[in-house]
Formats: structure tokens, C-alpha cells, sequence
């Protein structure tokens, strides 16, 4: 393929993917992606002598923030459905910045009806509860989308937590004078109060995927 072809290809997958992922709004495509509102403008122009090339580097971070497979916008289609999938590394609860060895893949569908929006999809990862303290909304081995690039703790909801090299599952509120009230689902009547900077969060979790024996 001429590389004037794999560039018109691309230019062709941006537009599809703004107007199907988010609904033609380049402003929140570019929120998602981290990318510059002019460059995207430039580079779906009409105009050819203004327009600008969808480059190698900046496809494939493109395809790395919405969490898309690789080379996704070199892929010529004849229409139909764009991004149908996510693929989001799994970890240890331990390890919420690792790549990791595993991967699960969810359907755009499912994810825009039982997920939170993320930051940015290339900043999710999944990891398996640990333990039964957040029953009866997590239990044990249930799988958590985790949004590593959410730190900051800015609504109420339930977040990994780390203290020194312990590391927890939590549901957090912020209470009128700026301490946390941190509690267990287990047993929501006990909270610990806590001051900003006695903890680090290491992303909210957006999302859950139940695993049972039938």
C-alpha cells in the first residue's frame, strides 16, 4: 500500500471513529486522547492544501488512549461499526501500573452500559479482588476495571488504596472539612477517618465483571 493510501485510510477511520465513539464532538475526542483540537481539525480538512497526514506515531497513540488493537486505523473497512472492542491488560492488585501478562476484551456496547467512562481507555487495567472486605458489591475473584489514570480521589466511589506496601479496595467520601471517610461494604457503619496524605490512591474503579459457577 502507497503510503498516500494507508494515510487517506487512517483519515477515514478518525472521522468514523469521532462520529461513532463520540458522536462527530472532535472536542471530546480530544479530550480523550490528550491531542491537539487544531492538529485534528487539520488533519480532516477538506481543504488539501491545509490538510495534514495522520502519521505513524500519532496513530498508534491514538489507538493506545481509546484502548483500540494495534494498527486498528490502518485498517481499511467498508463501513459497518468502528471500535467494536476494548482490550484492557489484567494485573496483580498489586501492580495496577503493569502492563500485564494477561488480557480481557470487552465490547464497546457493554462498556458504555455498565462502565464509568475512563480518562482514558489506555489507562484501565483489570485486577481480581483480593479478599471479602467490599461484599456485597465485590466479592473475591470478582474482575475490577480499574481506572489508574483517576488518582485523584475528586468524587465518592470506590478506589484502590495504598499504605506503605499494603495495599486496599475501598469506598471512599469526602467529607465538609476535607478528611476522607474510608469504609469496607462489609461493614459500612466503622469507617476510618483520614487526612489528605495518609494514603495514595492508585485509581477508582469504574467497572466489575462477575465470575460464578453455574
Amino acid at each position: 500500500m502507497e503510503i498516500t493510501d494507508i494515510t487517506e485510510v487512517r483519515r477515514g477511520n478518525l472521522g468514523a471513529l469521532i462520529q461513532d465513539k463520540f458522536r462527530g464532538n472532535r472536542a471530546a475526542f480530544c479530550r480523550a486522547t490528550g491531542k491537539n483540537p487544531n492538529l485534528i481539525n487539520l488533519i480532516l480538512s477538506s481543504n488539501p492544501a491545509i490538510r495534514r497526514n495522520l502519521g505513524e506515531k500519532l496513530a498508534r497513540s491514538i489507538e493506545e488512549a481509546l484502548g483500540l488493537p494495534e494498527r486498528w486505523l490502518d485498517i481499511e473497512r467498508s463501513g459497518g461499526p468502528v471500535g467494536e472492542v476494548y482490550t484492557f491488560p489484567v494485573t496483580r492488585l498489586d501492580a495496577m501500573e503493569a502492563s500485564g501478562l494477561e488480557k480481557i476484551v470487552v465490547g464497546q456496547d457493554v462498556a458504555a452500559r455498565n462502565f464509568d467512562r475512563p480518562t482514558a481507555m489506555a489507562s484501565v487495567r483489570g485486577c481480581y479482588m483480593v479478599g471479602d472486605e467490599m461484599k456485597p458489591a465485590i466479592s473475591q475473584g470478582d474482575l475490577m476495571l480499574v481506572d489508574t489514570g483517576h488518582k485523584d480521589i475528586d468524587r465518592d466511589g470506590v478506589y484502590v488504596i495504598t499504605r506503605g506496601t499494603d495495599v486496599f479496595v475501598r469506598r471512599i467520601r469526602k467529607s465538609l472539612d476535607g478528611a476522607y471517610r474510608i469504609s469496607a461494604d462489609s461493614d459500612p457503619d466503622s469507617p476510618v477517618v483520614a487526612q489528605p496524605g495518609k494514603f495514595k490512591s492508585a485509581g477508582r474503579v469504574i467497572g466489575l465483571m462477575r465470575f460464578a459457577r453455574p
